[in-house]
């Protein structure tokens, strides 16, 4: 019988209020959502609306749950796009509770591109959910985009990583190993391999 799930990844830890600014850890899951589960695609579509109604705004939620639907209706790009959660569900895969999902990512192959390299990877997006964003005066939960960006560095391993960072994000990136590129268009993580 074939089953089309969310993917258990790893899991994690990140501090969770308690009380004020009284924090605990807690655990968390990583899971790489399946572009084939109508499940998986009910839920990124389902955390895009909650986290545009929890940020009064259009979030990259938003886009990833569009670039899922799209890549889940097209067999070639499979491989080419793949997608991300952290989730402080623990168990049952195979339906992620939406509720649940404190921060989404999407990573692109792209096979050819202008360093040389065969494997180079785009980090999209990577986006908490609004309540627990860095600059929120109040957050239930810390270091989500920290987690989930480690995970996926060591998912990725020894693959360059790209991106173009939002203004706001640009520092976040810096801190965590990313580099500018020569032409300071975009951010690198070389992980180990020479470009």
């Amino acid at each position: 019988m074939l089953s089309f799930k969310a993917n258990y990844i790893n899991s994690g830890i990140v501090p969770q209020r308690v009380i004020f600014d009284l924090y605990s850890d807690s655990r968390v899951s990583i899971v790489e959502f399946d572009t084939k589960s109508s499940d998986d695609r009910n839920t990124i579509k389902s955390v895009a609306k909650d986290w545009e109604r929890i940020g009064n705004t259009r979030t990259f939620a938003n886009d990833m749950a569009d670039e899922f639907k799209e890549v889940s209706s097209k067999y070639d790009n499979y491989n080419q796009s793949r997608f991300f959660g952290l989730t402080t569900q623990l168990d049952s895969f195979e339906k992620i509770d939406s509720n649940n999902v404190l921060g989404l990512a999407e990573v692109s192959h792209v096979p050819e591109n202008r360093f040389d390299e065969s494997d180079v990877f785009i980090l999209d997006y990577l986006q908490t959910k609004p309540d627990s964003m860095f600059l929120s005066r109040i957050r239930n939960y810390k270091k989500i985009g920290i987690s989930l960006l480690q995970s996926i560095i060591s998912i990725f391993r020894d693959k360059p990583i790209v991106l173009i960072p939002t203004a706001n994000s640009k520092k976040f990136y810096l801190d965590h190993g990313f580099e500018k590129s020569p032409d300071n268009l975009f951010l690198i993580l070389k992980n180990h391999i020479k470009i």
